[in-house]
């Protein structure tokens, strides 16, 4: 499930990454130990890197990660969309899934949420 967003957020004082344009994947695949969630973002323009989902807020049932980024130092192409498509992930730990049914991954301009039953 996709949820478009109005304004984005402004980075960190202690992370000065910034957040991903576009959400435009989200997946939550199972392991023995747990799960991974994989999440791909499109930037705006080909350089921006050491991405990583940043964990902004935990309830009981919900897990909520910004999509964050460092752009690149100077301009660059913009290219085609699949040139600029960053991926990242994180695990999560049989203990730390107990009781998540949704895990959402916040953009500058989406979010994308994905459920378990």
């Amino acid at each position: 499930r996709e949820t478009r967003v109005e304004a984005a957020e402004a980075p960190t004082p202690d992370d000065l990454r910034v957040l991903v344009t576009e959400v435009t994947d989200l997946s939550v695949e199972p392991t023995p130990q747990g799960a991974i969630v994989r999440a791909t973002g499109l930037p705006p323009m080909q350089g921006y890197w050491e991405a990583e989902l940043v964990e902004v807020e935990r309830t009981e049932t919900a897990v909520t990660y910004e999509f964050r980024v460092f752009p690149p130092p100077q301009p660059t192409r913009v290219s085609t969309p699949q040139s600029r498509e960053v991926v990242t992930g994180t695990e999560l730990s049989n203990f730390e899934l107990r009781g998540i049914r949704t895990v959402t991954v916040i953009g500058a301009q989406n979010r994308r949420t994905v459920s378990r039953r």
